[in-house]
Protein backbone atom coordinates (compact mmCIF):
# COMPACT_ATOMS: atom_id res chain seq x y z
CA UNK A 1 0.00 0.00 0.00
CA UNK A 2 2.71 2.60 0.63
CA UNK A 3 4.51 2.10 -2.72
CA UNK A 4 0.94 2.44 -4.65
CA UNK A 5 0.71 6.09 -2.73
CA UNK A 6 3.90 7.11 -3.32
CA UNK A 7 2.96 7.94 -6.40
CA UNK A 8 -0.23 9.40 -5.35
CA UNK A 9 -1.12 13.18 -4.41
CA UNK A 10 -4.18 14.00 -4.22
CA UNK A 11 -6.39 13.16 -0.56
CA UNK A 12 -9.54 11.02 -2.84
CA UNK A 13 -7.30 9.40 -5.45
CA UNK A 14 -5.21 8.16 -2.05
CA UNK A 15 -7.93 7.14 -0.75
CA UNK A 16 -9.11 4.90 -3.73
CA UNK A 17 -5.65 3.67 -4.04
CA UNK A 18 -5.47 2.31 -0.64
CA UNK A 19 -9.35 1.02 -0.43
CA UNK A 20 -8.19 -0.84 -4.15
CA UNK A 21 -4.78 -2.28 -2.11
CA UNK A 22 -6.83 -3.72 0.36
CA UNK A 23 -9.83 -5.47 -1.61
CA UNK A 24 -6.82 -7.47 -3.41
CA UNK A 25 -5.30 -8.15 -0.16
CA UNK A 26 -8.75 -9.74 0.66
CA UNK A 27 -9.21 -11.05 -2.66
CA UNK A 28 -6.02 -12.09 -3.61
CA UNK A 29 -2.85 -14.85 -2.12
CA UNK A 30 -2.77 -12.49 1.12
CA UNK A 31 -6.48 -13.27 1.79
CA UNK A 32 -5.80 -15.97 4.41
CA UNK A 33 -3.36 -13.84 6.49
CA UNK A 34 -6.14 -10.75 6.48
CA UNK A 35 -8.27 -13.17 7.70
CA UNK A 36 -6.21 -14.39 10.36
CA UNK A 37 -5.18 -10.64 11.03
CA UNK A 38 -8.58 -9.65 11.28
CA UNK A 39 -10.29 -12.42 13.16
CA UNK A 40 -8.11 -15.21 14.05
CA UNK A 41 -5.17 -13.06 15.74
CA UNK A 42 -6.64 -14.42 19.46
CA UNK A 43 -5.75 -17.68 18.49
CA UNK A 44 -1.98 -17.29 18.04
CA UNK A 45 0.90 -17.31 20.77
CA UNK A 46 1.13 -14.73 22.95
CA UNK A 47 4.34 -12.83 21.32
CA UNK A 48 2.82 -13.41 17.98
CA UNK A 49 -0.22 -11.44 18.98
CA UNK A 50 2.10 -8.25 20.06
CA UNK A 51 3.59 -8.97 16.69
CA UNK A 52 0.82 -8.89 14.43
CA UNK A 53 -0.95 -6.24 16.82
CA UNK A 54 2.15 -3.69 16.25
CA UNK A 55 1.84 -4.31 12.65
CA UNK A 56 -1.87 -3.86 12.34
CA UNK A 57 -1.37 -0.96 14.89
CA UNK A 58 0.86 0.95 12.45
CA UNK A 59 -1.25 -0.33 9.65
CA UNK A 60 -4.43 1.18 10.76
CA UNK A 61 -2.84 4.11 11.47
CA UNK A 62 -2.19 4.90 7.87
CA UNK A 63 -5.64 5.12 7.31
CA UNK A 64 -6.47 7.13 9.70
CA UNK A 65 -3.58 9.37 8.74
CA UNK A 66 -5.12 9.37 5.14
CA UNK A 67 -8.88 10.10 6.62
CA UNK A 68 -7.27 12.99 8.34
CA UNK A 69 -5.36 14.43 4.87
CA UNK A 70 -9.24 13.85 3.21
CA UNK A 71 -11.50 15.33 5.72
CA UNK A 72 -13.05 17.87 3.90
CA UNK A 73 -13.75 15.30 1.35
CA UNK A 74 -15.41 12.65 3.50
CA UNK A 75 -18.78 12.60 5.05
CA UNK A 76 -19.21 14.46 8.22
CA UNK A 77 -20.12 13.31 11.52
CA UNK A 78 -18.33 10.72 11.68
CA UNK A 79 -14.89 10.29 13.62
CA UNK A 80 -12.27 8.89 11.45
CA UNK A 81 -11.68 5.48 13.77
CA UNK A 82 -15.19 4.64 13.41
CA UNK A 83 -15.42 5.23 9.69
CA UNK A 84 -12.26 3.26 9.12
CA UNK A 85 -14.25 0.26 11.41
CA UNK A 86 -17.14 1.07 9.21
CA UNK A 87 -15.02 0.82 6.08
CA UNK A 88 -12.98 -2.08 6.94
CA UNK A 89 -15.72 -4.26 8.00
CA UNK A 90 -17.62 -3.84 4.84
CA UNK A 91 -14.21 -4.59 3.09
CA UNK A 92 -13.30 -7.71 4.60
CA UNK A 93 -17.44 -8.95 4.42
CA UNK A 94 -16.17 -9.27 0.41
CA UNK A 95 -14.16 -12.65 1.34
CA UNK A 96 -17.69 -14.12 1.74
CA UNK A 97 -19.71 -13.16 -1.14
CA UNK A 98 -17.55 -11.47 -3.40
CA UNK A 99 -16.61 -13.58 -6.56
CA UNK A 100 -14.07 -13.09 -8.91
CA UNK A 101 -15.79 -14.08 -11.79
CA UNK A 102 -19.37 -12.40 -11.03
CA UNK A 103 -20.88 -9.13 -12.47
CA UNK A 104 -18.44 -7.18 -10.27
CA UNK A 105 -15.38 -6.36 -10.70
CA UNK A 106 -12.05 -5.00 -8.21
CA UNK A 107 -12.67 -1.59 -9.51
CA UNK A 108 -16.11 -1.94 -9.43
CA UNK A 109 -16.11 -2.55 -5.50
CA UNK A 110 -13.40 0.11 -4.86
CA UNK A 111 -15.80 2.85 -6.38
CA UNK A 112 -18.72 1.68 -4.64
CA UNK A 113 -16.32 1.74 -1.39
CA UNK A 114 -15.31 4.58 -2.17
CA UNK A 115 -18.97 6.81 -2.56
CA UNK A 116 -19.76 5.16 1.06
CA UNK A 117 -16.99 7.35 2.79
CA UNK A 118 -16.97 10.07 0.50
CA UNK A 119 -19.67 13.35 0.68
Amino acid sequence: MESALAEIDTPVARLRAMIRCELESIQGENGHALAVLVYEWRSLSPENQEKLLHIREAYEQLWLTEFTGAAEYLKPGIEPFVLRRFLSGSLYWTTYWYKESGALTLSDLTEMALKLILK
